[in-house]
């Protein structure tokens, strides 16, 4: 057993495992947003939170600050983007291309839902604001601790906030989405576009290229209901193809790192295992890392 060395490394497979499937559900809570689904979307939100605290709570114990750091701004948007999509579901009287069957108005009939929706999205501006403010501070520690220290591990730590770094101007496009400025949208999520292109390019995993489908439908998304006033569904139905892709990718990727975790047959069928997932052999570099940090 001690011959192969993703046995070793299982623990923080079993994380990346884990991180792939909060990424894959915020995929999915977007798919059913978009579509009107308010319960599945819902489901989805609350689930992924909840395995992002647990990513979470694992970083925190044996992550540097930059891995904190990165992972307290990555919930904070979800926990806004939660908050955003919950006061539209229940508040906000939907325009023609967000009507369906199976949602034609707010959850909740008020005299005070227009209020009760600007408190909500004023609550996620807030969220993402601060989340923005903290990833500056990351990117400036970042820059520092990447020129000040030689040690393998801190470097490493900085190479993967760097090939995450699209999260910032990806909260940028929704603070401009809830303030309905296309143009804030458009600058935003072409920087998160080229950023995911660089992090793909750098590291040749498909989570990047799956990234991008997601991103390619928000923006099909928020060019739907900002510039076209929401009239026609499909906008909406091109986002839900494009998550679509990207959630296809995210499994097959999971599936990939899936079976290194199973995988206890020997240093010859992991390199087997790895030449046939190239995807994976980034994430057993990063596990490497990982396992060398003082817990």
């Amino acid at each position: 057993l001690g011959t192969d060395p993703l046995l070793h490394q299982r623990p923080c497979m079993e994380m990346e495992i884990l991180a792939e499937v909060t990424i894959l559900l915020c995929i999915m809570k977007d798919s059913t947003w978009v579509l009107g689904l308010a319960w599945c979307g819902w489901a989805a939100f609350i689930t992924s939170a909840f395995l992002e605290l647990a990513v979470m709570s694992r970083h925190w114990k044996s992550g540097s600050l930059i891995v904190k750091g990165h992972d307290l701004v990555g919930f904070m948007w979800l926990l806004g983007n939660g908050i955003w999509m919950s006061g539209e579901f229940l508040f906000e009287d939907p325009e023609p291309g967000a009507r369906w069957p199976w949602h034609r108005g707010p959850l909740m009939a008020s005299k005070q839902n227009a209020n009760y929706n600007n408190v909500v999205v004023g609550a996620a501006q807030c969220l993402w604001a601060t989340a923005l403010a903290i990833y500056s501070m990351l990117l400036f520690l970042a820059r520092r601790q990447h020129d000040a220290t030689s040690k393998p591990i801190i470097r490493s730590d900085v190479q993967e906030f760097y090939l995450d770094a699209w999260l910032g101007p990806w909260i940028l496009k929704d603070i401009g989405w809830s303030l309905e400025s296309i143009m804030l949208c458009m600058a935003s999520s072409m920087v998160t576009m080229l950023l995911l292109m660089y992090s793909f390019q750098k590291s040749g995993r498909s989570v990047f290229l799956a990234d991008m489908f997601w991103l390619s439908g928000n923006i099909l998304w928020f060019v739907g209901e900002i510039a076209l006033g929401d009239q026609a569904h499909w906008p909406r139905l091109g986002a839900a193809f494009a998550f679509s892709l990207g959630i296809s990718l995210h499994v097959r990727l999971m599936f990939h790192l899936i079976c290194l975790n199973s995988s206890s047959r020997g240093t010859e069928e992991t390199a087997r295992l790895l030449s046939m997932m190239p995807d994976a052999k980034g994430y057993q570099s990063a596990c490497d890392h990982e396992m060398k940090q003082p817990l």
